[in-house]
């Protein structure tokens, strides 16, 4: 650059030096333009694929509008690697987890710009169905990606949010598992939510326990075909035995959560299947099993506030204060810690998907 500026001053004489130095100050100029939409997402993407860290890859493109990332999504569409485009459906789920409890329609847009890229990454991906870049199946990526979609709105009470979600990734995808039990639950936290008895109106209390049967048998219904096409898939297991705890079919709840705890394989499957046996037990008047059972759920979560109150509760029904003062010792002096209980409660499946996603992002 510099050898053609000094040859147009030799040749223009002091024209050519005006003409130099608009060239050196235009050069300049260019060098400090902010980097464009596409550049300055592509390492915000880049940045989450090196690190993880998806608060800190958002930092670089700050006070960015919806319209800059809808911008930002296309250019990645058409001028990316499926490694990038893969990362950038991922950061949109992490942008949209992170915004849900304030602003669920805010959520929703990012979620729709993720779910952009997930499509174009499935076109991408035929006929073979695979990303050969990552090693991975193009359903493996999408099922998660839409569990995490609909548990952004599931983690927050959200219900009509998620279900959307759910659909959307059922039409692409009838035959998951994970997105089908979700469709149940979908179904159980309504009949949930549903307290007949609490209605201000008796005239009301009949229809509405009757809405809540037939949600609850729906729900059913779901978790059964779950299982039937996929018997090892143990959180449906979990979710039909607790159910039918809650249809009061004691017999059968028993013999679903017996079986759920026999082949767990997870140390948040074996809690969850604990302490819905030690809740059957309890209803049981069964103390000393249901203590056992309890104290079993702790062992695979120590630091499980549920368990912790349920387990300390039991030894004061046994007569073992000390037992119980030592289990609120536990409690108060213990750090927060995710307890499995309360994302169970809301359907949130969103820990273990994202675990996956976010592992494949890093590879």
């Amino acid at each position: 650059m510099c050898n053609r500026i000094r040859n147009s001053v030799a040749i223009f004489g002091s024209a050519g030096s005006v003409l130099a130095g608009a060239l050196v100050f235009a050069t300049a100029a260019l060098a400090q333009q902010p980097p464009s939409v596409k550049d300055a997402y592509l390492g915000a993407v880049q940045r989450y694929m090196q690190t993880g860290d998806a608060l800190t890859a958002v930092a670089t493109i700050p006070g960015w509008s919806q319209a800059q990332f809808e911008r930002a999504v296309t250019a990645v569409i058409f001028a990316s690697d499926p490694t990038e485009e893969a990362a950038a459906a991922v950061l949109q789920l992490e942008i949209a987890l992170n915004v849900a409890s304030q602003s669920p329609a805010t959520a929703s847009g990012f979620l729709e710009l993720g779910e952009r890229l997930l499509l174009h990454l499935d076109l991408r991906s035929r006929p073979a169905g695979r990303l050969r870049e990552l090693g991975v199946e193009i359903s493996a990526l999408s099922e998660k990606w839409y569990v995490v979609a609909a548990s952004a709105f599931l983690m927050v009470n959200e219900v009509s949010r998620a279900e959307p979600w759910i659909n959307k990734g059922l039409k692409t995808l009838p035959g998951s598992s994970e997105l089908r039990m979700l469709a149940g639950i979908i179904s159980e936290l309504r009949a949930v939510e549903l307290k007949p008895t609490e209605a201000a109106r008796v005239s009301l209390r009949a229809p509405l326990a009757r809405q809540r049967a037939t949600l609850l048998r729906m729900a059913e219904a779901s978790y059964r075909r779950v299982l039937a096409d996929d018997p090892s898939f143990v959180p449906a297991r979990i979710r039909l035995g607790r159910l039918l705890l809650l249809r009061a079919d004691v017999g059968s709840a028993r013999e679903e959560l017996a079986r759920a705890q026999q082949e767990a394989q997870e140390p948040s499957q074996r809690y969850l299947a604990a302490m819905f046996m030690g809740a059957l037990l309890e209803q049981q008047h069964d103390m000393a099993a249901a203590a056992a059972a309890y104290e079993q759920a702790l062992m695979h979560q120590p630091l499980s506030q549920a368990a912790t109150v349920a387990a300390g509760y039991m030894a004061l029904m046994a007569g073992r204060p000390d037992r119980a003062r030592a289990l609120a010792i536990s409690l108060v002096t213990a750090r927060a810690a995710v307890d499995d209980w309360w994302a169970y409660q809301k359907g949130d499946r969103n820990a273990p998907a994202m675990a996956w996603l976010r592992d494949l992002v890093r590879r």
